[in-house]
């Protein structure tokens, strides 16, 4: 360690002071399981996709829509209770997923705080862009770990992981999905 205990827990303190909902307080001292299994309020299931163009534009009717990237990585659900992310699991098999908050909690393009205090589940995917790939791939190797594979590989082995957890800061989230009793205006 660069500090000693005493010094970290005097850090820690002062954060909790000046910043009492930080995500990294969440962090500090976790362990997580990989049997931590939490189930689904609603059924996660797997997008669909089609190489067909008059079966989207069966499937799209008269709708307007809004049209993504194929992302290739895991499918994550995001919890937010009273304004705060509450909760993210993986999809697991679609009843029941894998906690991953305290993973999650790394990735910075996942806001930590809504201002929608009602209970709001946000579904997308957890993925690894080429850029940070590489980088992942560095500092892996600098440390010691196997290099990765694949970006796809790679985000499902660091959501599988006990130990090295600030890894998961060169995972991105791309929501698609939103489940609450409040509708929104626009798919977008």
């Amino acid at each position: 360690p660069e500090i000693t205990d005493f010094e970290y827990d005097k850090l820690e303190e002062e954060l909790k002071k000046l910043d009492p909902k930080n995500p990294v307080l969440q962090i500090v001292g976790s362990t997580t399981s990989a049997s931590d299994k939490i189930k689904h309020d609603k059924k996660m299931l797997s997008l669909e996709k089609t190489y067909v163009l008059e079966d989207l534009v069966s499937w799209m009717g008269s709708e307007e829509i809004l049209s993504t990237m194929k992302l290739d990585g895991i499918s994550c659900s995001l919890v937010y209770q009273d304004g705060d992310l509450f909760l993210a699991k993986t999809r697991g098999d679609g009843t029941f997923g894998e906690n991953i908050t305290k993973k999650v909690m790394w990735i910075s393009n996942v806001p930590k705080f809504i201002s929608y205090k009602n209970k709001v589940e946000v579904r997308g995917e957890l993925f690894c862009d080429e850029e940070s790939f590489f980088k992942l791939s560095k500092e892996m190797s600098d440390i010691g770990l196997e290099k990765p594979t694949s970006q796809r590989n790679i985000v499902a082995g660091l959501m599988g992981r006990k130990d090295n957890l600030e890894l998961c800061r060169y995972i991105k989230f791309m929501a698609f999905d939103y489940i609450s009793d409040e509708p929104v205006k626009t798919e977008e």
